[in-house]
């Protein structure tokens, strides 16, 4: 119930006008708004202006609300009534200066026709509602309220029900990927919302940019944007769960469910990779190219399984052997057959080798993995490679050439099919 007199946070009013004076002033004078808007019909201009006359009469050495009519064309003509609320509305917002948690609506009176289009136009937004009810009814219980036994309620605000249609749409862009237009819509739904519920839009919009920044392999910004720990997918979870969101519930506990895979990537950027273990960073990218498979994507799926068999290469002669593949000196060439090789290939060192003479220089270093890189190249079904639209040719790679290719990247990379974190389906 709405406290007695006025309150210091509502600040605009807009009320539906029905035959009685009543119950609205009842809300004007308990709540006392600085600007009022009346929405009536020509039948109820005349009440309206009673309302005016009652108020200003009853609110004593405080100044009256500023009031504003607005009259429908028809009472019984949804859009022309929604139309006459959302102007009223950009009246107390736009020429009163009034942000939306300082407005509220009461749809108490009015054809039901003029209540449904107050509260069309103002749910989506966000904005809060009064409905006037009473202790005691004229006609047994069923008529109107009888005067002076008004009670104000607070009806909540139905959006969180229909709100899940942009909920569902956002889980249908994180799966396919559609980070930004995802993030679009949540902001959106934020800025219908009310004041308390931010938080939780807050921590979705992060939750989908830690995503987002993950599918572009910028590890540390995902940390930067989850906190410590997942902190803001386990505050996304806490609050969609508190506000019975379980959509979004699942989301994030979906996110939560990921962050083992995290951590490892991140320090892995910069630490040699173990010789009995699968590379974090490389594993992360063939996951990646997993869920562009995934999506339909198979030429962009193929050119990172390619990528991943050159960063692979890079990675083993970086870290471990101190050579950058990009500038390779005579004397980080051991073996004279290779050197004299690749001598003949590129010209005078330092060279620029490319992904076969890269295995080959860590088969020379002796790197095990290196020497399976190198046995596996040639067995590689390239066609994902050599028809790639995006890598050396011309046409698009298929489904099942992308597999292949996939197949033959994995055992030349030494993963087994289990060590790939596969990202779950975000959808409920």
């Amino acid at each position: 119930m709405m406290r007695a007199g006025n309150d210091p946070v509502v600040r605009g009013l807009l009320l539906t006008v029905g035959g009685t004076s009543d119950p609205m002033a009842h809300t004007l004078l308990a709540i006392r708004p600085a600007h009022a808007v009346l929405v009536c019909s020509e039948q109820t201009l005349r009440t309206a202006e009673d309302v005016k006359t009652l108020v200003r009469d009853l609110v004593g050495p405080a100044p009256p609300p500023c009031f504003e009519t607005r009259k429908v064309g028809d009472p019984a003509d949804l859009v022309s009534c929604f139309t006459t609320v959302r102007q009223g509305l950009e009246h107390l917002k736009e020429s009163c200066g009034l942000p939306k948690d300082a407005i509220r609506i009461d749809y108490t009176g009015g054809t039901k026709t003029m209540s449904a289009a107050a509260v069309l136009a103002a749910a989506p937004e966000g904005y809060e509602f009064i409905y006037v009810t009473g202790t005691e009814r004229t006609k047994n219980g069923v008529g109107v309220v009888v005067s002076g036994k008004e009670q104000i309620v607070h009806p909540p605000n139905p959006w969180t029900v229909l709100e899940e249609p942009d909920t569902k749409a956002v889980i249908a862009c994180a799966d396919e990927g559609q980070w930004r237009a995802a993030v679009a819509i949540v902001k959106r739904l934020s800025g219908r919302a009310a004041g308390g519920q931010r938080s939780l839009f807050d921590a979705w919009t992060k939750t989908l940019l830690g995503l987002e920044a993950w599918d572009r392999f910028a590890h540390e910004e995902v940390q930067r944007h989850w906190g410590e720990r997942g902190a803001v997918p386990t505050r996304l979870r806490d609050l969609a769960a508190v506000s019975g969101r379980t959509t979004i519930v699942g989301l994030a506990e979906r996110c939560i469910s990921l962050l083992r895979f995290l951590d490892p990537v991140v320090k892995a950027r910069t630490a040699a990779p173990r010789p009995d273990a699968a590379d974090p960073v490389v594993v992360d990218l063939v996951a990646n190219a997993d869920r562009w498979a995934a999506r339909g994507h198979h030429d962009e799926a193929a050119l990172r399984l390619y990528r991943a068999l050159e960063l692979f290469a890079q990675r083993r002669l970086r870290l471990p052997h101190g050579v950058d593949n990009s500038a390779v000196g005579v004397e980080q060439v051991p073996d004279a057959v290779l050197r004299k090789a690749i001598e003949q290939r590129h010209g005078p060192a330092p060279w620029k080798l490319g992904l076969k003479d890269s295995a080959d220089l860590l088969s020379a270093h002796g790197d095990e993995a290196g020497r399976r890189l190198a046995a596996n190249l040639d067995r590689l079904d390239t066609q994902a490679r050599n028809e790639n639209w995006l890598i050396h040719g011309d046409r698009h790679v298929g489904e099942q050439a992308c597999l292949s290719f996939r197949k033959g990247v994995l055992t030349a990379l030494g993963i087994e099919e289990d060590r790939i974190p596969a990202w779950p389906r975000f959808k409920a």
